[in-house]
C-alpha cells in the first residue's frame, strides 16, 4: 500500500480514494457535500423570489374577493343580527 499525499489530502493508491488527514473523510464526500450546499442555498434563493413575486398577487386578489363578498356578509350578519 503507497499512501501519497496531494494538495492537503492522502491518496491511497489501493483503494483510490483520497483521505483528509484529520477525520479521515474522502475527498469526494466533502465536494458532495459542497455541491448539495450550493445546490441548496441555489433552491433556496428561487423560493425566495417566487414568494416575493406570488405576495403582491395574494395580496390583490384577497382585496379583490373581500371586495367581492362584502356586502354579503354584511347583510347576512345583520339578517342573524335581527334574529
Amino acid at each position: 500500500m503507497y499512501i501519497y499525499e496531494v494538495k492537503g489530502y492522502y491518496y491511497d493508491s489501493v483503494s483510490g480514494k483520497y483521505y483528509n488527514n484529520y477525520d479521515g473523510t474522502t475527498y469526494s464526500n466533502e465536494v458532495t457535500g459542497i455541491m448539495a450546499m450550493i445546490i441548496g442555498i441555489i433552491v433556496g434563493i428561487i423560493g425566495f423570489i417566487g414568494c416575493g413575486v406570488n405576495y403582491p398577487i395574494y395580496k390583490k386578489l384577497l382585496a379583490k374577493g373581500k371586495s367581492k363578498y362584502a356586502f354579503e356578509i354584511v347583510e347576512l350578519a345583520r339578517e342573524i343580527s335581527e334574529n
